[in-house]
């Protein structure tokens, strides 16, 4: 779906983005980024296509199309990840 088919699914159900971020507990920046494709959150995405009754591969096909669904690494894990690749690179280095 584009993003405005899915904003437009939202109201039809008498929800908002924002409504959405609320349940969540996250910022409403961030439920917009996902649906605009600015951002991704499995959390975020899983919610919406519940919230829509759609698989999630139907609702955000560019990002869950493929048959096996890509790991969204969470910010944490992600920083976790490049501290060890800089860590293995500057032990080569020096």
């Amino acid at each position: 779906m584009k993003p405005n088919e899915i904003k437009q699914a939202i109201s039809n159900k008498g929800y908002s983005l924002s409504m959405i971020a609320d349940a969540l507990k996250v910022a409403p920046s961030a439920v917009s980024n996902v649906v605009n494709g600015n951002a991704r959150s499995e959390r975020i995405a899983k919610a919406i296509a519940k919230l829509l009754e759609k698989p999630l591969k139907s609702v955000f096909p560019d990002i869950y199309s493929s048959s096996s669904q890509p790991k969204v690494v969470k910010k944490g894990e992600q920083r976790e990840k490049c501290v060890v690749e800089l860590r293995q690179l500057f032990a080569v280095a020096s």
